[in-house]
């Protein structure tokens, strides 16, 4: 089991959750576009996958985690998911995990995740072994969930890319 650094730990948790008010970091005033419709806002409890599956609003949570600096998290998610749930040949789903690895996990690769070490250098390790699984990134996977789904998931459905009530 391995520590993931994207949730916060409990007695941290009430702090985290009350980042009421403007986020500085992401300026409202940043996602305004005159030009881009806006959505119909979202239930506050929608669940991530519903908005991945959601052909209407995916193109822009993805604009937003690009606009956001967190593309890079959606993309490996998605691509994750995809590896996970493929019917590869083993030699298939060594060359995918490697591409994977490569894009998302090797330092200083342009899509480079915020990941510990010890879940770099485990996947690492799993990929040197004779066989590799389907469930390589799990455990990353989570991690890059919880991520979206706690932190980018709910300043997108409080960002501009919905109209006011």
């Amino acid at each position: 089991v391995f520590f993931c650094p994207f949730s916060p730990p409990a007695q941290e948790a009430e702090e985290y959750d009350e980042g009421e008010g403007e986020d500085e970091f992401y300026p409202e005033d940043e996602f305004d576009d005159e030009s881009r419709p806006k959505l119909e806002p979202l239930p506050e409890n929608i669940l991530l996958h519903e908005v991945l599956d959601n052909k209407e609003v995916m193109p822009y949570f993805t604009d937003f985690c690009e606009r956001t600096h967190c593309g890079e998290n959606l993309q490996f998610f998605l691509d994750a998911s995809a590896f996970m749930n493929a019917n590869y040949s083993e030699e298939q789903r060594r060359e995918a995990a490697q591409a994977i690895y490569d894009k998302f996990l090797t330092i200083e690769s342009d899509y480079e995740l915020c990941v510990d070490e010890d879940m770099r250098v485990h996947v690492e390790n799993l990929l040197n072994k004779p066989v590799v699984g389907p469930k390589i990134f799990e455990d990353i996977y989570e991690c890059v969930g919880l991520l979206l789904a706690n932190d980018s998931l709910p300043k997108f459905l409080a960002s501009s890319y919905f109209k006011k009530e």
